[in-house]
């Protein structure tokens, strides 16, 4: 099926509002920050055929600030991972209820939004890369969910076919699964595209290497599939 609607999630692609003297140990929570935040995503994800279909949603602040991919009670609250995280490795935080509360509502204004974006024959693309430590072996993960969003298999052996045939190793739901699901009912469909930060940049320095115009070339021939029905 073709989508006349394509919103691209880009939630952690940015380091704005990460405050390190937040935490008890300044010096590890940047290492994971580092490591952690999205680098380059935004340009990655960035469609070159601009057309009236395709609409990015980027959130502006760091995941450290508040994570707009943690669900209301999720499972990541056990290890201090929720949505404001207040542990991560060794370093550990506490807020004062004002500050969770003000990042809270920038959490809900986030989700919020789509409700304007979404409409008949909708995709969401949740746009991620991952540090090439976790899946050495895998260039690009695909994620969906077990639910009303997931993608049918014709649409999933697409794209997996669209990746291996440009050169590129990809895994379904590793190293990570799921997609974001921000409005209900579930009308629309969400995928997850993660790529290997090794792939398109230099995990040390931070900096993009010249295969990321490669990398962005394959993404974009999947966000135009979905916009030309290329996966029918």
């Amino acid at each position: 099926m073709n989508f006349n609607n394509v919103i691209l999630n880009i939630p952690h692609s940015s380091a704005c509002r990460f405050n390190a003297e937040e935490w008890s140990n300044p010096e590890e929570i940047t290492r994971y920050m580092r490591e952690w935040t999205d680098w380059h995503t935004e340009k990655l994800f960035n469609p070159r055929q601009k057309t009236e279909c395709i609409h990015s949603s980027l959130f502006p602040f760091s995941r450290f600030f508040v994570d707009v991919e943690r669900l209301v009670n999720d499972p990541m609250e056990t290890i201090g991972q929720g949505i404001i995280y207040s542990r991560f490795g060794e370093a550990r935080r506490q807020l004062p209820d004002e500050e969770v509360s003000r990042r809270m509502e920038i959490y809900h204004q986030y989700l919020d939004s789509f409700k304007s974006l979404i409409a008949d024959d909708t995709i969401i693309v949740d746009c991620h890369s991952f540090p090439g430590r976790l899946a050495p072996d895998v260039d690009f993960c695909i994620g969906f969910n077990d639910d009303e969003s997931e993608p049918d298999d014709k649409m999933i052996n697409n794209i997996t076919h669209i990746i291996r045939k440009h050169g590129y190793r990809v895994a379904v739901n590793y190293p990570f699964s799921n997609s974001i699901t921000p409005v209900r009912p579930i009308t629309y469909k969400s995928i997850m595209i993660e790529v290997n930060k090794r792939t398109y940049m230099d995990e040390t320095t931070l900096r993009p290497t010249l295969n990321a115009h490669h990398v962005s070339r394959v993404i974009n021939i999947i966000l135009n599939g979905f916009v030309e029905g290329h996966f029918q």
